[in-house]
């Protein structure tokens, strides 16, 4: 049959298919109440559907999500985002994406820009390993590139000094 068995170890508790004794699914730990799936989990209530991670029992407790790929440059740990529209709806990722170590949010691919199918034109902020933010591309030298146009409703200052730019160019308006 196509059935499942549960197999007590004295530690824990695994769940296997019929199929194959290695077809590992669920194994829930005796000593820390761990519970670990093996394959995909699916929450589909049919309706709204909530994962609660709850850490608020005891002062100092966490409630956590950790998401871990492989150590290969071809891997990734990504959250991914969809709001379900069938038009028009967008494909988000945030996280390590493939061919990087930098934590990114892209809109549209999940291959850091310059890998695989990877472009700036998906890439809305990426932060290396060195803490330079990139909007819009690959973080530069600097700690904040941003590539394209910037547009702001006050001043822009630095060390006192206030710059702005007209049709003709930058001009340095020099206050103390």
């Amino acid at each position: 049959g196509h059935g499942f068995t549960i197999y007590d170890t004295g530690t824990s508790l695994s769940f296997r298919s019929d199929t194959s004794s290695n077809d590992q699914m669920l194994q829930l730990a005796n000593s820390n109440q761990a519970a670990t799936f093996y394959g995909n989990l699916t929450v589909d209530t049919g309706g709204t559907s909530v994962i609660y991670a709850d850490g608020n029992n005891n002062s100092g407790d966490d409630g956590r999500i950790i998401l871990k790929g492989h150590t290969a440059s071809t891997s990734r740990a990504y959250a991914y985002f969809n709001n379900g529209v069938t038009s028009g709806g967008l494909n988000w990722y945030v996280g390590n994406l493939r061919g990087s170590n930098a934590f990114t949010i892209t809109c549209g691919n999940d291959d850091y820009p310059g890998y695989g199918g990877g472009s700036f034109n998906d890439t809305v902020m990426a932060i290396d390993g060195n803490r330079k933010i990139g909007i819009r591309g690959n973080p530069g030298a600097a700690i904040l590139t941003v590539h394209g146009d910037i547009t702001t409703t006050s001043d822009i200052i630095n060390s006192g000094n206030l710059y702005s730019s007209a049709s003709s160019g930058t001009h340095y308006c020099g206050l103390s």
